[in-house]
């Protein structure tokens, strides 16, 4: 658990670490977003209703959102994909999209997410929310932190790419953009 953990927190400071993002307001509904690095601010919901994630046929895009302080959709909102390309999935494309979180996440209930949560502190998903995902919370140093699960389906991203344990998914120096997945130690089963 000790290498999970170290990886998580490497995966955390990389995309937290990241320079050139483009400013979102702090409310991501209506928006249709391009592969590419965003960042928004604290707001009493960052998701009320769907945000949609435009690949354009590209199996590589990849999405990296910064929250500068906490993540927090409203009931019943959406994070889904648009022009996936042939022969590509949702729950593939999901290895692809990162949020990264400078405190605590709440995704309420009957919520529809999608990405590798890395939240600085907790995670909280509500009663009958779907995440096609991962969920890594108390990702900060010294940080304690827990995700917590009410009644929820939690399906994990499928052919994520394994990088050796220990490697933390990003390189030594964070790009300005994201160019490649960042992927975050070894995979889970089960």
């Amino acid at each position: 658990m000790t290498t999970v953990e170290n990886d998580a927190r490497t995966s955390f400071n990389h995309t937290s670490g990241l320079t050139g993002a483009t400013p979102l307001a702090t409310d991501l509904a209506g928006q249709n977003l391009v592969s590419g690095l965003y960042s928004f601010g604290a707001a009493a919901t960052n998701l009320s209703g769907t945000l949609t994630l435009n690949a354009q046929g590209d199996p590589n895009a990849v999405w990296i959102f910064q929250a500068s302080s906490t993540l927090i959709t409203s009931p019943g909102s959406t994070v889904a994909f648009t022009n996936l390309p042939p022969g590509v999935t949702a729950a593939q494309l999901a290895c692809n999209v990162y949020w990264t979180v400078g405190s605590s996440a709440t995704i309420d209930t009957t919520t529809t997410f999608v990405g590798t949560v890395l939240a600085s502190a907790s995670i909280t998903v509500n009663n009958g929310a779907t995440v096609t995902g991962r969920l890594l919370a108390a990702n900060a140093a010294g940080a304690g932190g827990a995700v917590t699960l009410i009644n929820d389906t939690i399906v994990r991203p499928t052919g994520c790419a394994t990088l050796p344990a220990g490697t933390g998914g990003g390189p030594a120096s964070p790009p300005s953009a994201p160019t490649t997945p960042i992927v975050i130690g070894p995979r889970f089963t089960g």
